[in-house]
């Protein structure tokens, strides 16, 4: 199993290019603002008008399945349509964040440490994120196909997803914030 993990680690490595890790971060940047700061169908605010102040499940830290089913329900009509539009961009946008944040581990991995192999591992933490993130997706959609049926399976699913992408979440920002400090430490030394 560790060998698969380090020959993933270093097939993602190999994808650097700045080019290439400008576009995907650009590209994360534009759906981050179209999913929380526009009015298209299916951003976050557009859902929070349409369900009556119901926000995204994927933006709340924790919920258990049956609250995430009677949310589900308070969505009504129109914001469960409204949030299987956003789980289709979002669907979309997964790939894309999880492989440009790869990609700036990366560059900073090499940058604080080298070509050590030893540490280039960390550069799947966002591919970690972005797996709960689809497996969360996952159970969201079930919960919003199959309603009015209530799965607590679909609810818990998204439930355990949600929690291990917000932690995953936190390790990976821990990490980014270590590296971008220990380079720039490095370069104030430099000087």
């Amino acid at each position: 199993m560790m060998h698969f993990f380090k020959n993933l680690s270093q097939k993602v490595a190999s994808l650097y290019g700045p080019r290439r890790l400008l576009v995907l971060l650009v590209s994360a940047a534009t759906f981050v603002w179209l999913f929380n700061f526009s009015t298209v169908s299916f951003s976050n605010p557009s859902l929070i008008e349409a369900s009556g102040h119901e926000g995204l499940l994927d933006l709340m830290p924790y919920y258990s399945g049956p609250e995430a089913l009677a949310i589900i329900g308070r969505y009504g009509a129109v914001g469960r349509e409204l949030y299987v539009q956003f789980l289709v961009a979002d669907f979309i946008f997964v790939p894309i964040y999880s492989l440009g944040l790869a990609l700036l581990f990366t560059r900073l991995l090499r940058a604080v440490f080298g070509d050590d192999d030893g540490k280039m591992w960390l550069n799947l933490l966002p591919l970690g994120i972005g797996l709960f993130d689809d497996l969360e997706n996952m159970g969201t959609l079930g919960m919003l196909l199959t309603f009015p049926e209530t799965n607590l399976a679909f609810g818990t699913l998204a439930s355990l997803a949600t929690v291990s992408k917000h932690g995953m979440t936190l390790v990976s920002v821990v990490c980014l914030v270590y590296l971008g400090a220990s380079l720039l430490m490095r370069r104030l030394k430099a000087r």
